[in-house]
């Protein structure tokens, strides 16, 4: 909105605060704007209906509001008919000047069901209709105003867009669904102009070599401003639409480029524009590989055939198409280059956090190098043979580690993080599958197995959700499952689900005869029975509710047969599989990837707190699944070590030695915080290096600050409040009894 209202590039802030709708620090009330234009300027009256945002930005600026709430993403239809009930009354009101009208439900389709959902083709008609209706209403109003006073100002209808949608129905990263969108602008006037001109001019842009036209969303603002004659922005970045001028002469558009090119020079440093100096120009070289001195050149060169087209008695419009182009070009480059480093840095700051956090990861380090804090008992296993395969796992983790640390640094490798956790998987998969042939001198063993199971369930994850940039829009596994072999899907669905049943009900019978072994009677036995039976069968039915209902997207119902593959192998719960699985969700490090759908599930209004909650539990839930089950099954395998050291302790056992022993039932709880910490801790230094280093790189806005978010709701979210505090009060809870 920023964009649209200012011509200003919006704090990269905006993102987060975009989950709170009652903040209110980046009000636009006193900013420049061309709204506060219209307002002061013309004493124009302002209504608005709609997303209530702009009510929020612009206090006190409207004469008439109805707003709805934005983030209740699932709401289609009631945040439509809540907009379009106005639009009959307030046309038809002769006091009206200027009114906005902001419709939601279309942006609300793409968050909750997609945009392949049933629901997109009749939202798209419902919005064709509004338009006609609006359409029709001014086409007429018009009419009647020009037939009683010939030179009556026709009225303006713009139909825009805020941004597109990828194939998930999100938005917010860089790609060409998501950063495109429609920009129509319909009048009565437009219909006296020569659709075609007769010659074509080559454009500034290479963008323009299409059918439609390509202009940014910054240039509605100084085009707006010169339709209604109010000043433009001071911090305005855009640039005038030109084809919507269409009857204007030569000498009025360059007029209208000037004003354009004076406003922005302002925003440059060290930039001539005095009038005095630019008449006593002389040659210079615009192709001068310098930006400031280019720049300068172009508004001279623009400047000095302006000021001779102004002179020119007969119809010669060599100076006008010099200038104009001269114009075009300087526009065009100081808008490039003033959107792409508009920001500002306290480095000072920065510095101080990252010393902090160098300061933090010598002192993990020095816990894990530590041997009497790190005890490393996390799993020991004794046996040489599998001690030489935890070495192995161990080297392919630092080699790992050290990788992605160096990844941090290349906005493609960042965009495209996902393969690298995919291959490293596979790596770590296939080394220990090596190291346990070697060491059982049989390649067919139980491990072996497994290990072969782990990597074809690996390989079907790392195509059943395309995510990142490159192969986004590539068709996904679970397409052909969801619509070329429906069929099938369900088969392997009720499958899983049986294998769940059965592993249930095996439990059940080890329980059975566990109740018989200890005499516990008949009555004992069938109680157990029941019971287990009952658990058993609510699990899989509300799952199944769950799966079928609950959630929005239809992807979670086919992931669920990977992750019970994975729920089965107890002692790999780490980060690769965290990773992994929420890359399987279809997570990356764009903000396009925010699922909003789930974000709304059992709520009736909006909050910030419950929404943001459950937006971070929908777009985490497999990693927080991953840590819980972790600490269930580290808590299963502890206890069975410490039954079996119960078992085998001697009776004239010393107090320290006791006392080793609680120790070490602690211990792979605390050297999982430790090895955690460290690992989360690493990363963001890693990556607070490189946003610094890179703070004018290309990518630093879609590619880079999107990837810090990511990782500090990661540290902070994730870590501190499932990692940290969730784990801690499982390991509490089971240390007391």
């Amino acid at each position: 909105m920023k964009f649209k209202k200012s011509g200003t590039v919006p704090n990269f802030l905006d993102a987060i605060l975009n989950i709170a709708e009652s903040d209110t620090s980046s009000s636009l009330a006193y900013q420049d704007n061309w709204l506060v234009q219209m307002k002061q300027a013309r004493n124009m009256t302002i209504s608005f209906f709609g997303d209530d945002t702009w009510i929020k930005l612009f206090p006190g600026l409207f004469h008439k509001t109805d707003g709805t709430t934005s983030f209740f993403a699932t709401d289609t239809v009631e945040v439509d008919l809540n907009v379009t009930r106005h639009v009959i009354p307030e046309l038809s009101d002769p006091n009206w000047d200027i009114i906005i009208l902001h419709y939601l439900g279309l942006d609300h389709v793409g968050h909750s069901s997609g945009p392949y959902s049933s629901l997109m083709k009749p939202k798209q008609g419902e919005m064709d209709q509004v338009a006609k209706t609006i359409f029709d209403i001014i086409l007429e109003q018009d009419a009647q105003r020009m037939k009683v006073n010939p030179n009556a100002k026709p009225t303006l209808l713009i139909l825009c867009g805020d941004h597109g949608m990828n194939e998930a129905g999100n938005h917010g990263g860089s790609s060409i669904g998501e950063t495109s969108t429609v920009f129509v602008l319909l009048s009565s006037k437009f219909g006296m102009f020569t659709r075609l001109p007769a010659t074509f001019d080559t454009p500034s842009e290479p963008e323009s070599f299409r059918y439609y036209g390509f202009v940014n969303q910054v240039d509605l603002v100084p085009t707006l401003c010169f339709l209604f004659g109010v000043p433009i922005p001071k911090n305005n970045l855009g640039k005038v639409i030109l084809e919507v001028f269409g009857d204007l002469s030569e000498l009025e558009t360059l007029r209208l480029l000037q004003l354009n090119a004076y406003q922005l020079s302002e925003l440059l440093q060290n930039f001539d524009r005095d009038p005095n100096y630019l008449d006593t120009w002389n040659d210079c070289e615009f192709d001068n590989e310098n930006a400031q001195e280019r720049l300068q050149c172009l508004y001279n060169l623009a400047h000095y055939y302006h000021s001779k087209a102004l002179l020119v008695t007969n119809n010669d419009t060599t100076f006008t198409i010099k200038s104009r182009k001269f114009y075009e070009q300087f526009i065009y480059e100081t808008s490039s280059r003033l959107s792409s480093s508009f920001s500002e840095y306290n480095l000072g700051s920065i510095y101080v956090g990252i010393a902090c956090m160098i300061v933090t990861n010598i002192a993990f380090m020095a816990l894990l190098i530590y041997p009497t804090c790190n005890r490393n008992h996390i799993l020991r296993i004794n046996s040489s043979n599998k001690q030489n395969i935890w070495n192995v796992q161990r080297i392919l983790i630092s080699i790992g580690i050290i990788q992605l640390c160096i990844m941090m640094f290349a906005s493609s490798y960042i965009e495209e993080e996902h393969q690298f956790w995919y291959y490293w998987m596979q790596t770590m998969w296939i080394g220990l599958l090596f190291s346990s042939i070697k060491i059982k001198q049989n390649p067919i063993s139980l491990l072996t197995l497994t290990i072969l199971g782990q990597l074809i369930v690996v390989r079907l994850i790392r195509s059943w959700n395309q995510t990142g940039q490159k192969y986004a829009g590539e068709i996904d596994l679970r397409y052909y499952l969801k619509i070329k072999y429906l069929g099938v899907m369900w088969i392997l669905f009720f499958a899983t689900i049986s294998g769940l049943v059965i592993t249930t009900l095996n439990q059940i019978r080890k329980s059975f005869n566990e109740a018989r072994r200890l005499c516990l009677g008949k009555f004992m036995q069938h109680l157990n029975l029941f019971l287990h039976s009952f658990f058993a069968i609510i699990t899989v039915f509300v799952a199944f509710l769950i799966l079928t209902y609950k959630l929005a997207s239809d992807d979670a119902i086919l992931s669920i047969s990977l992750f019970i593959k994975f729920l089965f192998n107890g002692d790999n719960y780490e980060q690769r599989e965290i990773k992994i699985v929420n890359n399987t969700e279809g997570n990356s490090n764009s903000m396009a990837s925010v699922d909003l759908g789930n974000s709304y599930i059992g709520v009736n209004e909006y909050h910030v707190f419950s929404v943001g909650l459950l937006t971070f539990f929908a777009n985490w839930a497999g990693p927080i699944w991953w840590t819980i089950a972790w600490n269930v099954t580290r808590q299963e395998i502890s206890n069975i070590q410490q039954q079996k050291r119960t078992e085998t302790r001697p009776e004239n056992q010393s107090f320290n030695e006791s006392k080793d022993e609680n120790f070490s039932k602690d211990s792979p709880f605390f050297d999982y915080l430790i090895h955690t910490s460290s690992f989360h801790a690493l990363v963001l230094l890693c990556l607070s290096i490189a946003v610094t280093i890179l703070r004018n790189h290309l990518f630093i806005w879609t590619v880079f600050s999107p990837k810090y978010l990511y990782q500090i709701v990661w540290n902070v979210l994730f870590h501190l409040g499932f990692g940290v505090l969730v784990s801690g009060i499982l390991h509490s809870l089971e240390s007391i009894k």
